[in-house]
């Protein structure tokens, strides 16, 4: 009997089995596609040789996560490239505001704003590594930085609620900030997605927005590697539809989408937890362009 099956080989599932295997378990992976990596795949999407990523490209978490920054991606062969300017928001006229990776340069170029995005951010990025590992953590400890704790609260009451734009004059920086709170797939203006946006904006400052070199596929293909040279397996092609398709294991992890789960566990789920992920609501869609 296998000691775990992870089903999804997207980058939380292969961080799962890593973890897993690294204890010295027994763990198979199970993904539906033909290639491992979810919203981290890179693939040649228009002509040969020019690989695009599929879903994800820039990664700060790469560099900020603690479980990644424990993995070292460098020691694993993948290189990420770092610009200088980590994302722009453009602007009518033919202007755009720049969050350059100095946090000083982008104080400078934001003009009348500059003060303020440097008091919502400059404590934050002073305390990134903390801040990361209290918005990443699994919640059910005190946090050790109140101090971190309560900037970051504070920075929430205020980007989620209707104070959100009276630090700002000028029109760049909170177009930067609501562009950037995008990322959570939701109306900018509540405290979920404004957390996204306060962590993503504070690791362009911290630690960038970096692209690994050869694509997002570099990242889970290192960690694919890693995992299969500690024992796991990884099955492609292998789409598990009930839990009753595989094999006899002391855990199942699954990586999958609320959905998903309803349909592989949902007969095995307390009843309460499947009427909230039948509750559950999907966000905007989003169209990348290379």
């Amino acid at each position: 009997m296998t000691d775990a099956i992870v089903v999804g080989a997207g980058p939380n599932g292969l961080a799962a089995a890593l973890v897993l295997a690294n204890a010295g378990l027994q763990v198979e992976i199970c993904e539906a596609a033909s290639t491992i990596g979810g919203g981290a795949r890179t693939a040649e999407l228009t002509l040969p040789g020019f690989r695009h990523d599929v879903c994800s490209a820039a990664h700060p978490m790469a560099l900020a996560s603690p479980f990644l920054r424990a993995f070292d991606l460098a020691r694993h062969g993948v290189e990420m490239l770092q610009p200088p300017v980590a994302y722009a928001h453009p602007l009518d006229g033919g202007r755009a505001g720049l969050a350059w990776r100095d946090l000083d340069r982008t104080v400078e170029g934001l003009g009348r704003d500059g003060r303020a995005w440097k008091s919502l951010f400059g404590p934050l990025v002073d305390r990134w590594q903390r801040l990361s590992g209290l918005a990443l953590s699994d919640q059910r400890h005190i946090p050790l930085d109140l101090r971190v704790m309560a900037s970051l609260g504070l920075r929430l009451v205020e980007q989620g609620s209707p104070l959100w734009n009276l630090r700002f004059r000028t029109q760049a920086a909170p177009a930067m900030l609501t562009g950037v709170s995008s990322h959570a797939s939701s109306p900018p203006r509540a405290l979920a997605p404004a957390g996204v946006g306060l962590m993503l904006a504070t690791l362009a400052h911290a630690v960038g927005w970096p692209i690994p070199r050869g694509g997002s596929q570099a990242i889970v293909d290192a960690m694919a590697a890693e995992f299969t040279r500690l024992g796991g397996r990884i099955f492609t092609d292998h789409r598990v539809r009930k839990l009753s398709d595989l094999p006899r294991a002391r855990a199942v992890l699954l990586d999958v989408s609320p959905a998903g789960l309803l349909d592989i566990a949902g007969d095995e789920l307390p009843s309460r937890y499947a009427r909230r992920l039948r509750a559950f609501r999907y966000g905007t869609a989003a169209c990348k362009v290379d």
